[in-house]
């Protein structure tokens, strides 16, 4: 059998009182030949339009921008998002795989960086499953099942019979799946795959299991998407939950920055290059010039005294023929430089610094002159 620890909130005995209205003890007590939860499958997949940084493809049924409606190289194979987001729908939420990923990247483990919030290709890692789960159903309390032992076959009726899904890690590549039900005859387990989408029963014999983790708070309830996940009040092409928490520009205008170059064309500027192919290499940064504004809110990426909107003609974020580059200095239209605030500071300092050497340096050979006649 497996050794249960209880962790997260309050320590929880068992039986316990259950939200569906009946003791643990009852419901195990009662004789049931077969079980199931009625969960519905999900995907592992990208499934909202939130913004894509670190690599999928800039057109397509899997571009950066859209939900994928079939597995992609978004996704990892351990389908931990998939496996909350459909323990999180069983318990009354609606909260996406792309928002589990924003919570694990950007509010768990403080990345600032919109580049790496969705988690593109790695999925939820170097993470305790039960802190994400335990998020996702607003603090419920999560015991953690091993990982000294196979799960009893009556410890699984006495989950499922309690309403309880099992999220099980069956120890192989350490994939996920859930146990949401079971047929006495014969000893079958019903096991939910992400990977696949889809649910298939499979003999307790040739069930493995590394660790399971169950929710057992009384009356749990699921947290949702906030509504700005599925809004996009501009219609610029950026939901309003991006442009609010990670690129930090305003929901209602599509640009932002006021240089003629809409907000989500200035992130693919730097995301993708003019040939349309994702910068693997990194070559275009957010903030080239290093002052603290990534380009959709600077209106002169590059400072050189030009605005983007006036190198990039055509204001579709690539450098095509007779445009010069936004994000290079050395890049200016009808090769002219003008000389804006920040050079102007900057010669001023230089030139302050020149003179001030340049009148010491006078005073000491005065001083030394001085020192020479009056020896």
């Amino acid at each position: 059998m497996f050794s249960v620890v209880i962790i997260m909130s309050a320590i929880v005995s068992i039986p316990f009182s259950l939200s569906r209205g009946h003791s643990a003890t009852q419901l195990f007590e009662q004789t049931t030949t077969s079980h199931d939860l009625g969960i519905t499958p999900k995907l592992e997949r990208k499934d909202t339009k939130m913004l894509c940084l670190e690599g999928c493809p800039l057109h397509g049924p899997n571009a950066w921008d859209v939900e994928h409606e079939n597995r992609s190289t978004h996704v990892s194979e351990r389908c931990i998002r998939a496996a909350i987001s459909i323990i999180n729908s069983y318990f009354g939420g609606h909260l996406s795989q792309d928002r589990i990923s924003y919570f694990v990247y950007e509010e768990y483990f403080k990345d600032e960086s919109p580049e790496n919030d969705l988690g593109h290709g790695k999925g939820v890692v170097d993470l305790n499953l039960r802190d994400v789960l335990s998020w996702a159903l607003n603090g419920a309390s999560i015991i953690r099942m091993g990982p000294n032992g196979k799960l009893g076959f009556d410890e699984i009726m006495y989950w499922i019979n309690s309403n309880r899904p099992i999220v099980r890690d069956h120890g192989e590549n350490h994939m996920i799946t859930i146990i949401d039900g079971y047929d006495t005859e014969g000893q079958m387990v019903h096991i939910i795959d992400p990977l696949t989408g889809t649910e298939s029963k499979i003999f307790y014999d040739d069930l493995d299991v590394f660790v399971a983790w169950v929710p057992i708070s009384d009356n749990i309830t699921a947290r949702s998407d906030e509504p700005t996940v599925w809004m996009d009040s501009d219609g610029d092409g950026i939901v309003d939950f991006d442009e609010i928490n990670r690129f930090h520009t305003d929901p209602y205008n599509p640009d932002t920055d006021g240089d003629g170059i809409d907000d989500k064309t200035e992130i693919r500027s730097y995301t993708f290059l003019s040939d349309d192919t994702f910068d693997s290499r990194d070559t275009r940064k957010p903030d080239v010039d290093g002052d603290g504004l990534r380009a959709e809110l600077d209106g002169d990426s590059d400072n050189d005294g030009y605005t983007d909107g006036s190198e990039d003609l055509n204001h579709n974020g690539k450098i095509d023929p007779g445009e010069t580059d936004p994000f290079d200095r050395s890049s200016y239209p009808n090769g002219k430089k003008t000389i804006n605030i920040r050079d102007i500071a900057t010669i001023a300092i230089i030139a302050t610094t020149i003179t001030i050497t340049v009148i010491a340096s006078k005073q000491k050979r005065k001083r030394k002159r001085a020192h020479i006649r009056a020896s």
